[in-house]
C-alpha cells in the first residue's frame, strides 16, 4: 500500500515540477516577444506624435528624416516578426526538438527521393 502512494506522490511532484517549467518556459517566452514588440515599435510610436504635433515640419524640414525613420519602422516590425519563431525555439524544448526534426526529416525525405529518381533513370537509360 505503501509503495502505491509513494509513486502517486512522485508522480504529482513530477508533474507539479513540469507544470512550473512549463510556465517559466511561457513566462519567458511572452517577455522576450512584448520586449521585440515594444522595441520594434518605438520608432513608429515617435513619428506617429510627431505627425500629430507638427505633420508640417516632418514634411518640409525633415522629409529625408521623416522618411528615413518611416522606413526604419517597417524594417523593425519585420524584423521582430522573423525573430519570433527563433525565441519560441529557445524558450520551448519541446518546439526546438520538434523543428529540428522536421529538418532532418525532410532531409532524409530528399535523400531518399534522389535515390529513388537515381533508380528511375538508371532503368529507363
Amino acid at each position: 500500500m505503501q509503495h502505491a502512494f509513494g509513486n502517486r506522490s512522485r508522480r504529482r511532484f513530477s508533474l507539479r515540477m513540469q507544470s512550473r517549467t512549463n510556465v517559466r518556459q511561457a513566462t519567458a517566452t511572452m517577455l522576450f516577444i512584448c520586449v521585440i514588440y515594444l522595441i520594434s515599435n518605438v520608432v513608429n510610436v515617435f513619428i506617429t506624435a510627431w505627425e500629430f504635433i507638427d505633420i508640417e515640419s516632418l514634411q518640409t524640414r525633415f522629409i529625408e528624416e521623416y522618411m528615413l525613420s518611416a522606413d526604419l519602422s517597417s524594417v523593425l516590425v519585420v524584423t521582430a516578426c522573423a525573430l519570433r519563431l527563433p525565441i519560441y525555439m529557445l524558450c520551448n524544448p519541446e518546439l526546438r526538438k520538434a523543428v529540428k526534426k522536421s529538418f532532418t526529416h525532410k532531409s532524409e525525405h530528399q535523400q531518399k527521393m534522389h535515390q529513388t529518381f537515381s533508380l528511375i533513370a538508371k532503368i529507363l537509360v
